[in-house]
């Protein structure tokens, strides 16, 4: 048990260096930034201000109930509410309800993404997986959790207030007297930096929990390939190698080059490696409809989207070229999300020509313009 404790913790250091490398696109950590600000804090502004106000009536009760003294003056009620709700109720209280609402957020979203491989699926694309999904939850909690705790303080001193008023446990002018009554402002960044402690804690622990489940059921596919080609055999066999370093299953399938036609056709395949010779520009502007849209007849994959088909068929529409490559790069970015068809790299072209033309050659990358095609003088 000890063994075990002290590899969790090595595992949660090491979890958190990887968290904090510095990230990729700061333009997409601002936006998960703001994604789960608002899924991880502003969420739980309503149940934290409810609470908060009926902790401040409750502790007004509660105190009073406790000096009814007559040598102790009533004004310590207000005092001692405001102390106890800055120095414990508030930071602890908030933290309570955020670990039971954030922590089973972040740890349910990032234990199921863990379970259906997706990520899995980032880290063999090369992306930071702890950094693009944990940073922003870690620092979204961190920094924004002082804010609710400061809410929650002055709700809890209304929530007091409001008793006071509505009972006559103590005077009004006795509970405004106490809470100003030997007041330290330190006590204040005290609590809000007690409670950005408890949200990384609390974010931090969930976050290393959800990120490295276990359990589920194991994915498994099929890579088809064709013929007895060498170099089909060299990709299936390093595909399988790849995918079982992230727990996936691979089972290779050899079929003959007389069944390629109806296998491609009839979607008898999981994963099948495909090639065409343009996908940008030009050449993407006239495949884009085959290939990508929902009734495409090069779409063998058969998924599409609306959204796809609509940004293709603008794409076709215009007539400026370079609006056109604008439009063909946003439509290809959504079609490419579905994962339906995924680009793995570019393979070698080759295109003979004539000697004397100019502007054609190979289109792996792009298409050649038919207007800009012609013989040198």
């Amino acid at each position: 048990m000890i063994r075990k404790f002290f590899e969790n913790v090595g595992r949660y250091c090491l979890f958190l260096k990887q968290v904090f490398r510095r990230p990729e696109k700061w333009r997409l950590f601002w936006k998960q930034f703001v994604l789960e600000s608002d899924k991880l804090i502003l969420s739980s502004i309503v149940i934290v201000g409810v609470i908060s106000v009926f902790i401040g009536g409750v502790l007004v009760i509660q105190t009073a109930s406790n000096l009814e003294n007559p040598f102790i003056d009533k004004m310590y009620v207000g005092y001692m509410v405001r102390e106890s709700l800055i120095l414990e109720f508030c930071s602890t209280m908030v933290a309570l309800i955020l670990a039971g609402k954030m922590g089973s957020n972040i740890s349910s979203e990032l234990g199921s993404m863990r379970i259906t491989e997706q990520i899995d699926a980032m880290d063999m694309m090369g992306v930071n997986s702890a950094g693009f999904l944990v940073l922003p939850k870690l620092v979204s909690a961190t920094v924004l959790s002082p804010f609710l705790m400061l809410m929650s303080l002055g709700l809890g001193l209304v929530g007091g207030w409001v008793v006071v008023a509505a009972t006559g446990i103590i005077s009004t002018a006795s509970y405004v007297t106490g809470l100003h009554y030997c007041y330290n402002g330190y006590y204040i960044f005290y609590s809000c930096f007690k409670m950005a402690v408890f949200c990384f804690i609390i974010s931090s622990v969930a976050a290393f929990n959800g990120y490295y489940a276990k359990g589920g059921k194991t994915l498994q596919v099929s890579f088809t390939y064709f013929g007895d080609d060498a170099t089909q055999q060299a990709l299936a066999t390093a595909y399988q190698a790849m995918l079982k370093k992230a727990g996936v299953k691979v089972k290779v399938v050899n079929k003959t080059e007389s069944k390629f036609s109806s296998t491609v056709t009839s979607g008898d395949y999981q994963v099948l490696p495909m090639a065409w010779q343009a996908t940008a520009a030009l050449g993407f502007v006239t495949s884009a409809p085959q290939l990508y849209t929902s009734d495409g007849p090069s779409n063998f994959t058969y998924v599409g989207s609306k959204e796809v088909d609509s940004l293709v068929k603008k794409a076709g529409a215009l007539s400026d070229y370079s609006e056109q490559t604008k439009a063909t790069n946003k439509a290809e970015k959504a079609a490419l999300a579905l994962y339906g068809t995924i680009p793995v790299s570019t393979a070698p072209a080759y295109t003979a020509t004539k000697k004397g033309l100019a502007n054609y050659g190979p289109s792996g990358f792009a298409g050649s313009l038919p207007q800009d095609i012609g013989w040198q003088k």
